[in-house]
């Protein structure tokens, strides 16, 4: 109850609770029509419903949680999966290797004797901290960034 100078007497309305629909399992026709409309005609329906099925219990993610929208778990985990395999079989079978890329270090230029550029790399390996743009940077390391 409120305690209103004006309205001494009147209740406070209890808040309605949300009520959350059931969760109801897709079918296969269904996911593989929603795949399809996102651009993904040859998604595989069936392992997606065999993969959440098979959890225990079942319908629930790796951390336990219940899957309360199949959708959101095509978008969010199963498109990127899809992408990088249709990415790997356009190469041949390989995923095509990813590279970092560089970014300059604020504040700081090459440690190589007349260079100016931008430092893209920090060697602290031998006691001392120096500074590398993408062209004075070690082949080792260099293999490794775009």
């Amino acid at each position: 109850m409120s305690t209103n100078s004006l309205f001494p007497e009147i209740p406070d309305k209890p808040k309605p609770k949300r009520r959350r629909k059931p969760f109801v399992p897709p079918t296969v026709e269904e996911v593989q029509r929603y795949a399809a409309g996102r651009g993904m005609p040859d998604f595989d329906a069936r392992k997606f419903l065999d993969y959440y099925k098979a959890s225990d219990p079942p319908w629930h993610d790796q951390q336990g949680k219940p899957v309360r929208s199949w959708k959101q778990k095509i978008i969010a985990i199963w498109e990127a999966q899809y992408w990088q395999r249709k990415q790997a079989q356009a190469n041949g079978g390989k995923a095509k290797p990813t590279k970092t890329k560089l970014f300059p270090i604020p504040g700081r230029v090459c440690s190589k004797p007349g260079c100016k550029m931008p430092a893209v790399y920090k060697d602290g390996s031998g006691g001392y901290d120096f500074y590398y743009c993408a062209e004075h940077m070690p082949a080792r390391v260099r293999e490794k960034y775009e």
